[in-house]
């Protein structure tokens, strides 16, 4: 004969804060749901029709996968090659924040196309300020428990490309963009990306990086890595643009003077 446990009747209060409790954090997924949603269906390089198109959830993921992976070497080279020197460990919790919500703006504000982004000071200034509240739109419909939360999201977003982490936030972004590159392009023979990673080459788009490695506090093997990371996707942008050629009739991307004093 079985012997059915008796469970008393629980607490009517209890059960109505655990209701109410359980309701809010299912509206919070529900929203976290909607905002992973809208950064899937927010398509990069809308310019150009790519073999396999790219979303900004499937960008800053892998974003994140660089991050996680430069961090760890980073960490691994400074301690390997001088195990006597201190040296500063790279915080990973700082940078993986800052690297999953570095274009979670881009939700309010759209992917913005590179050559009108950067068509000068004030055209980049004012996306600058787009993108701040752009981030305060998201976190305001993310509608997280407590303001520190909030904060905490805004400070990671506006910071993402700041000191140390956000240095290889922004090595990180910009070696996606070169991935996103070299599959179109060297791995699926879609030649209509050329015209990007000519003007990349051209604008010095990782050359720059170079020049602040000396700045950020990195020690001499972290910069060593760094140099030689940067180095290898100076060499893939270029294998890419060299598939230039005028018979694919592409379209100079790059707005000049007069294109600006047409665009006043």
């Amino acid at each position: 004969m079985l012997t059915f446990l008796k469970i008393p009747p629980a607490n009517v209060q209890t059960m109505v804060k655990y209701k109410s409790h359980q309701s809010m954090k299912s509206m919070t997924l529900i929203t976290l749901f909607a905002v992973a949603q809208a950064m899937a269906s927010l398509q990069r390089y809308s310019q150009t029709r790519l073999a396999v198109p790219e979303d900004v959830l499937q960008h800053s993921g892998f974003v994140v996968l660089l991050c996680y992976i430069i961090g760890l070497e980073l960490n691994s080279v400074a301690r390997n090659f001088s195990p006597r020197m201190p040296y500063d460990k790279i915080n990973m919790e700082e940078l993986l924040c800052r690297a999953i919500v570095h274009d979670m703006d881009e939700i309010a504000v759209g992917d913005i196309a590179r050559p009108i982004k950067y068509l000068n000071t004030e055209t980049l200034a004012m996306f600058e300020k787009l993108k701040g509240i752009g981030i305060r739109k998201v976190v305001d419909e993310l509608n997280v428990s407590g303001k520190s939360i909030a904060e905490d999201i805004i400070y990671a977003h506006t910071h993402a490309k700041l000191g140390q982490s956000g240095f290889i936030v922004d090595v990180a972004d910009k070696a996606a963009v070169v991935y996103k590159l070299w599959d179109e392009c060297l791995r699926r023979h879609n030649y209509t990306v050329v015209r990007h990673a000519v003007h990349l080459r051209d604008r010095g788009f990782l050359e720059e990086l170079c020049t602040r490695v000396p700045n950020m506090g990195f020690n001499k093997e972290q910069s060593f890595y760094l140099i030689n990371l940067i180095g290898e996707l100076t060499k893939i942008l270029g294998k890419v643009a060299d598939k230039s050629d005028s018979i694919l009739g592409n379209i100079n991307e790059v707005l000049g003077n007069d294109d600006e004093e047409a665009a006043e």
